[in-house]
């Protein structure tokens, strides 16, 4: 049996004014809930962000030199100075001789190398080469006494010893046990690195 509205009303299953109530609010549209005044609310915000913003900028000055400092202050103790990058390259190059390692040895002389011997980069390469092929259990022995930097041109002293095997007979090459060889090295620096440029024999030794 089907019933309406009205039929519901007289039957009792539904009450008419039940019914008048519920029907309105099932209708009537929703309306969004009232919020404060949209202006001020912007406002408040807009206000606290620029504070925040201020708190971040002021630690920002604050943070940004003292990190420039930190870095200054560990390039300094960090980075090698002149004089320990020229005390490493004479004790790799003494290894590379004693090792016969030619490539290692010209990889620490400038391609710019002459003295008074008229020896040349090339003609150093070749002339170790050599004395390499001939030679065998070759032993350096140095005592760096002094370094002068300037700029980017550098002298260094040592005191050197070296013995090494020709055939059968050992011996010293330079220096003897009892003196070692005063020479001096002038290096030049390119970029970071420092390479030799000229090799002689320190005056009046």
């Amino acid at each position: 049996m089907r019933l309406n509205y009205w039929d519901t009303a007289k039957t009792g299953y539904g009450q008419s004014d039940s019914v008048g109530c519920l029907l309105p609010s099932m209708i009537q549209p929703r309306l969004p809930p009232v919020h404060p005044d949209s202006s001020s609310f912007s406002r408040f915000a807009q206000c606290s962000c620029d504070k925040m913003w201020v708190g971040v900028m002021k630690k920002r000055f604050i943070i940004v030199p003292f990190l420039f400092l930190l870095l200054a202050v560990a390039a300094y103790l960090l980075w090698p100075s002149n004089e320990s990058r020229i005390k490493k390259l004479f004790n790799e190059g003494a290894k590379a001789l004693e090792r016969k390692d030619l490539d290692a040895v010209m990889s620490k002389v400038s391609y710019n190398y002459r003295d008074d011997y008229g020896l040349t980069y090339l003609s150093l390469k070749e002339t170790l080469k050599r004395e390499f092929a001939n030679l065998s259990d070759i032993s350096v022995e140095y005592e760096l006494t002094k370094i002068q930097v300037k700029d980017n041109t550098a002298t260094a002293e040592l005191q050197l010893r070296i013995s090494a095997t020709r055939g059968t007979e050992a011996g010293y090459i330079m220096g003897d046990i009892k003196t070692p060889l005063p020479v001096k090295f002038t290096l030049e620096k390119e970029h970071t690195k420092w390479l030799i440029a000229k090799t002689e024999k320190v005056e009046g030794s």
